[in-house]
């Protein structure tokens, strides 16, 4: 990514109000990469978790498997999609951009907060099935915030010269994310659920 907005900024090609367009997306990018940072662990750490510290006792549902935590995220989705759709329609498309991306990160720092404070009143016991459900329907509010209002913004605001290779640096943001990730679960490994979450969120 680093790369990417060099040669951009630098190129002959852009236009210099190119290039204050170019700045003015940096932080979104941040703010992206920080977002896909937690919400691409929903695969690893949190997948782990629900497998190792999660009752899988829930309601009249006994011994869910693990894995059915990984459908709320795609099932909120197409359930959520129409609703936000809607809601910009009605609203004109606001608040303005910036502020879906901020709402869309506080989102995402905010279900780790909360499984961490969660999993610290747990005491070393297993946390409620519902808590981690929670978490993941937070992240997808947060995702619909960001995701498609980062392609959005990608096309908005990428120089014309480098509108293909600007749709290929929103895509690193995710990559970019779950690299810092891969990290920070080896910097941290042993590390107790709660203050490895609560950390990650307070950065966010």
């Amino acid at each position: 990514p680093v790369a990417f907005f060099v040669v951009m900024l630098r190129s002959p090609k852009v236009t210099k109000p190119e290039r204050q367009r170019l700045r003015a997306y940096i932080p979104l990018f941040l703010a992206a990469m920080l977002f896909f940072m937690i919400f691409e662990q929903a695969a690893t750490t949190l997948a782990a978790y629900a497998a190792d510290n999660i009752n899988l006792n829930f309601l009249w549902f006994h011994n869910i498997n693990p894995e059915t935590f990984q459908t709320i995220n795609p099932l909120f989705i197409i359930i959520l999609t129409p609703v936000f759709a809607a809601l910009w329609l009605r609203t004109g498309d606001r608040p303005a951009l910036p502020y879906k991306f901020a709402l869309g990160l506080a989102l995402a720092a905010a279900s780790f907060l909360f499984l961490a404070v969660a999993a610290w009143l747990a005491h070393g016991n297993q946390t409620a099935a519902w808590v981690l459900g929670l978490v993941f329907i937070i992240q997808t509010l947060g995702e619909l915030l960001i995701s498609p209002v980062g392609l959005a913004a990608t096309t908005l605001l990428a120089p014309q010269a480098f509108r293909g290779q600007a749709m290929a640096l929103w895509f690193l943001a995710a990559s970019a994310g779950q690299a810092i990730t891969a990290q920070l679960v080896q910097f941290t490994e042993g590390m107790a659920p709660a203050p490895f979450f609560g950390g990650i969120g307070v950065v966010a």
